[in-house]
């Protein structure tokens, strides 16, 4: 699958490749006090939920994106953001994360609002 482009970021579909980029990203600390409570995330953990984030993409036609901020001389790594199965519920959530660094900058939203859209552009189920 292709990368696609916002203003300010290119998102790449998350797959195996990402797996160093996603450990850093959910040991990063504010990731890991917002979403894993302060609890450092194994090899193990990021590879469960990046296996995760994969059947999603297969089951569904979207999925988890990966997040690169545009820089004068390249892509900077900054974090991630789709649109998941909550807990096996059926029932989907908008999920982001993004490194200390790149937080407070729009990217959160800019990148939201890009899954949102290609998910309901893309659905392999209803619409």
């Amino acid at each position: 699958m292709n990368a696609y482009q916002t203003e300010r970021l290119v998102l790449t579909p998350i797959s195996l490749d990402h797996e160093a980029d996603l450990f850093n990203l959910h040991n990063d600390p504010l990731v890991q006090q917002a979403i894993f409570r302060n609890v450092p995330q194994t090899a193990q953990d990021v590879r469960r939920m990046l296996n995760m984030f994969l059947a999603q993409w297969d089951k569904s036609g979207f999925g988890v994106w990966m997040l690169y901020k545009k820089a004068g001389d390249g892509l900077t790594f900054v974090g991630r953001s789709g649109l998941c199965e909550y807990q096996d519920t059926g029932n989907l959530e908008q999920a982001s994360a993004l490194l200390k660094h790149a937080v407070g900058q729009g990217l959160g939203a800019e990148a939201s609002r890009f899954a949102v859209t290609h998910a309901f552009e893309n659905s392999k189920g209803r619409k």
